[in-house]
């Protein structure tokens, strides 16, 4: 009984010091235990095979593995027909397949180093990821970084689209690849060729790296930095850009393309020619689909003859209608028109400028300013209206500038034969030499003649003219005739207050580089002038009626007066002058609406009289005034052969009646 209990007293003890011991060895660190793990972890482990065999040469120990094989290290998954194991090395052949996350792999045979984790793909490799596949004989892989380098020839492929090259890599991790030498793109509507290029596999974008060659429907591409975005079929060209379509030539810094909405891009130094056109700007959008092309800073569009420039422009291809503003011109054959904006309308031929609107017929020399103008391109019309100033006409003529200025402008040249300028309401002309104001105005090329109507008032020097018209008829640029019909009246103004005046219903003064040479008076003409001494001591009134009669000059001097049936002259001492008698019936001295210079004839009127237009209600009086002045046109030079009766000559006065000048 003592004994039995001994002997579990002892059996005790020794359970105690036995645990004692294991919980001893728990706590205690391996320190191979690190080693063991990185050791298993490195290792290839056989799931399963058909059938394996296990052979030991030199010291290592190699498994054969046949049929079904599936190993894995870590979330490498491999499968493949055969595999033969060597430490941390595999080599496996026969419908290799490598899975890694959501990367598939592929290949005809393998070697595997399980420590590196550094594949080597042989023959028919393919590794599929994100929706791509890359197609390759040869690939090393690692699977620990997840980058791939190809040595032959790769073709990576999306949907529609095949890219390859002789060599390059890829970094699926980071979902970029490089294609180095030959690089090729097809896809349905796009080709390239480069020396070698990025690809970002995530967005699915190429990054051009060197001298790239791309084709795009009709579009022929060179660049050599950039990117084409194979989804969205946007794309970015880059130094030395440069696009052929047909006989389209664009280049520029940078060029974008975007399929999305039809737009090209140019930006920096930008131009766009084709055989009809030429674009530049600092900035050009195209919108094929709209037919649309949009420029800026310091841009241009030139199509044929007409040149638009300005610091922006929209032009419509289909239509021709356009939009400019920032210091814009658009020249043409007929001229210029330079404004702060213009816009045109093509398919009702009909434009407007606004902001220091300016006109230049470099045909005819001659300049419209105003504030504001419409336009029509078909027959070179100009009309311009009154805002803040008036508009202002003018052109050279004998080396000096005449002035016309009018609540309204019209210029027009409705065909090859007949270039035409209208003024209306409050017309006011200034040259140096001479001044007039009048309703309406109208000049024809034709005759080359400005035609005054309603009330008009000319004058020259001290001498003034008046009529119901007033025509001034230009020869080689210079003033050859003054014509006052119905009512014409021509007052001399002396420094003393007399005035010398000539009347009749019709008068026509013929003038020799500003000298006056000839004055022909027809229909009840008559004529007052007062009559000095020697000593410039006035002498006298001489009242002069004729049917008609004609003033010769030599230099500024009267020469001789001719007259062409009797005069009758009245010749009145100055004693016995009365006031009535100093003046002829009809006698008006307007001298308060003689316009004084430049600054007066833009001068806005306070009340404005309305503007007429020809375009728009019914026709203006004042076209039936032209059209009664151009068809009933009075020949003098004709009217002195018709038969008179005998012709009288009276000898020079002592002093020189109304003249021109």
């Amino acid at each position: 009984m003592h004994r039995t209990v001994h002997i579990k007293i002892i059996l005790c003890c020794l359970c105690l010091q036995l645990c004692a011991a294991i919980l001893g060895a728990q706590d205690k660190p391996d320190p191979q235990a690190g080693e063991k793990e990185k050791k298993e972890s490195s290792i290839v482990k056989v799931k399963n095979s058909d059938k394996f065999v296990f052979e030991r040469v030199d010291d290592n120990d190699i498994t054969y593995y046949s049929g079904n094989v599936k190993a894995f290290q870590d979330s490498i998954f491999m499968f493949a027909d055969s595999a033969k194991v060597l430490g941390i090395e595999m080599t496996a052949v026969g419908e290799v397949v490598i899975i890694q996350d959501t990367t598939n792999m592929f290949t005809d045979s393998l070697y595997y180093n399980s420590d590196s984790k550094v594949a080597q793909l042989y023959d028919n490799v393919v590794v599929e990821t994100k929706g791509k596949s890359l197609f390759t004989n040869r690939l090393d892989y690692n699977l620990d970084t997840k980058y791939g380098t190809f040595r032959d020839t790769a073709i990576l492929q999306r949907e529609t689209m095949v890219l390859s090259s002789i060599r390059g890599y890829y970094d699926v991790q980071k979902s970029k690849a490089q294609f180095v030498d030959q690089v090729v793109i097809r896809d349905t509507d796009f080709n390239l060729t480069a020396d070698s290029l990025d690809y970002d596999t995530d967005i699915d974008r190429a990054y051009f790296l060197g001298p790239t060659y791309i084709t795009q429907k009709k579009k022929q591409i060179y660049c050599e930095s950039g990117y084409y975005d194979i989804v969205s079929k946007q794309a970015f060209f880059s130094k030395d850009a440069v696009i052929v379509e047909g006989s389209k030539v664009a280049f520029a810094e940078d060029i974008f393309v975007s399929e999305v909405d039809s737009t090209v891009t140019f930006k920096g130094n930008a131009e766009v020619r084709d055989s009809v056109s030429v674009a530049k700007g600092a900035l050009i959008v195209f919108n094929e689909l709209a037919d649309e092309v949009e420029l800026e800073g310091a841009a241009s569009y030139q199509k044929e003859d007409q040149l638009i420039e300005g610091d922006y422009i929209y032009y419509n291809t289909e239509t021709e209608s356009f939009l400019s503003y920032g210091e814009t011109s658009v020249s043409g054959e007929q001229g210029v028109l330079e404004a702060d904006s213009i816009s045109y309308d093509k398919l009702t031929d009909f434009g407007v400028a606004r902001g220091s609107a300016i006109w230049t017929d470099t045909v005819e020399n001659r300049v419209i300013v105003a504030d504001e103008m419409h336009y029509r391109d078909s027959s070179t019309y100009v009309k311009a209206i009154v805002k803040d100033q008036r508009p202002l006409f003018y052109q050279v003529v004998e080396e000096d500038t005449l002035y016309v200025a009018a609540d309204t402008l019209l210029s027009a040249e409705p065909n090859d034969s007949l270039t035409y300028l209208k003024a209306m309401d409050a017309v006011q002309i200034y040259k140096s030499d001479l001044q007039a104001v009048c309703d309406s105005m109208y000049y024809g090329s034709i005759d080359s003649t400005f035609t005054l109507f309603r009330s008009p008032v000319c004058w020259s020097d001290t001498t003034q003219f008046s009529g119901d018209t007033i025509d001034i008829v230009l020869k080689e640029d210079k003033v050859s005739q003054i014509v006052a019909k119905k009512r014409a009246f021509i007052i001399t103004r002396h420094e003393t207050g007399y005035s010398d005046q000539i009347k009749g219903r019709l008068l026509q003064s013929f003038l020799d580089s500003n000298q006056l040479k000839k004055m022909n008076v027809v229909g009840n003409a008559e004529s007052l002038y007062f009559i000095k001494d020697e000593e410039e001591a006035y002498v006298g009134s001489n009242k002069t009626l004729c049917s008609q009669m004609t003033f010769y000059f030599a230099g500024e001097e009267l020469d001789y007066i001719k007259f062409y049936t009797e005069p009758e002259s009245t010749m009145t001492p100055m004693d016995l002058l009365t006031t009535a008698e100093e003046r002829l019936d009809g006698y008006n001295w307007q001298i308060s609406r003689r316009p004084l210079g430049l600054f007066q004839l833009r001068q806005r009127s306070e009340v404005q009289s309305p503007i007429h237009s020809p375009e728009d209600g019914p026709p203006d009086i004042f076209e039936a005034d032209v059209l009664e002045a151009l068809g009933t046109p009075m020949d003098i030079e004709k009217s002195q052969e018709l038969p008179t009766k005998e012709t009288n000559t009276q000898p020079k006065p002592a002093t020189k009646p109304p003249t021109g000048g």
